[in-house]
């Protein structure tokens, strides 16, 4: 994953591997309407849209009995935590 984060007025751009935008939308991880808006893999969430995606990703990794599949999880979950923790550090000030 190509983690960078753009400020775009209360938006964070995450450029994501093919195998993670896969995950992502083949596990309905997020709306709809973050898919159909991507553009190369480019997703483009809300701070709040970013910490759903993170939750419903949590709740997967633990209901998933696939190792493999919660170790994929887990790395993509604990990348865009870091992606929304650098945001909000950079951001506390407005």
């Amino acid at each position: 994953m190509e983690s960078n984060e753009m400020k775009e007025g209360k938006r964070i751009s995450v450029k994501l591997k093919e195998s993670e935008f896969s995950l992502i939308r083949n596990k309905k991880l997020c709306s709809p309407n973050i898919i159909k808006a991507a553009v190369a893999g480019k997703l483009i969430f809300t701070p709040d849209e970013l910490d759903a995606l993170i939750g419903s990703m949590a709740k997967e990794e633990n209901q998933n009995t696939d190792l493999k599949m919660q170790k994929e999880i887990k790395l993509l979950r604990n990348n865009l935590e870091s992606i929304l923790e650098d945001y909000i550090l950079n951001n506390e000030e407005e």
